[in-house]
């Protein structure tokens, strides 16, 4: 039976079951999933759309939207990219010497031509020098392509300074997302969870974190 012969039910089954058994197999997962997002595999089970089909995801198999359409598109360039050799190409993606997370650098680049020329200059360095393929390796590279230079640490004058200007400028994109979520009524922030319950939680996370870091700088917050 062909892939065309399956049922569409038979065939989300089959991408499930990806997902359950190779999750670190980046390559397997995000193809798993461009499947039932492209070809809207996930109608044979009554839902409607990608986004509704990623909430049950989230406690199914722990994965995020975002982070699916991130599983999805390094899997896509994965497969343009040439194999490093003396990797095994068999089997996941990580024995044939790319990662997901040294992949998302080169999504950086602008075109696919341009991620597989610098990935063929990673390849070389690896051979020459015995490197492994790693995220802050392949960063390098990439930010050499688009002649991007590190950051020269600042002394420690300019430190506050330096932090009051972000401040100054988030707080201003916060107070506008403090106004936009103050006009939701009851029904559509129930919508919202309901929709997108792991970017709420995210949200949610990052505020604490400003938070705790807020309460260092001023002993306490105000009531």
């Amino acid at each position: 039976m062909t892939v065309m012969e399956k049922s569409p039910k038979q065939r989300l089954r089959a991408c499930e079951r990806v997902l359950l058994e190779h999750m670190e197999e980046f390559v397997s997962v995000g193809m798993a999933l461009k499947e039932i997002r492209d070809d809207r595999l996930y109608e044979a089970d009554g839902i409607t759309s990608w986004g509704a089909y990623m909430v049950s995801a989230v406690h199914r198999f722990g994965i995020k939207r975002r982070y699916a359409d991130e599983l999805i598109s390094s899997a896509e360039l994965r497969m343009a990219l040439p194999d490093i050799p003396g990797a095994s190409s068999a089997g996941s993606a990580n024995q044939s010497g790319w990662s997901e997370l040294a992949v998302r650098p080169l999504k950086k680049l602008k075109t696919t031509g341009q991620a597989k020329t610098v990935a063929a200059k990673i390849i070389k360095a690896v051979k020459d020098n015995g490197e492994k393929v790693t995220s802050t390796l392949v960063g390098k590279f990439v930010n050499a392509e688009l002649d991007i230079r590190p950051k020269k640490t600042k002394n420690r004058k300019a430190t506050a300074p330096t932090y009051n200007r972000l401040i100054e400028k988030y707080t201003d994109s916060l107070k506008d997302m403090a106004d936009m979520l103050g006009k939701l009524t009851d029904a559509e922030c129930r919508q919202w969870g309901e929709a997108e319950p792991g970017l709420t939680l995210d949200l949610v996370r990052q505020i604490e974190r400003v938070q705790k870091v807020l309460e260092k700088v001023w002993h306490r917050l105000p009531d």
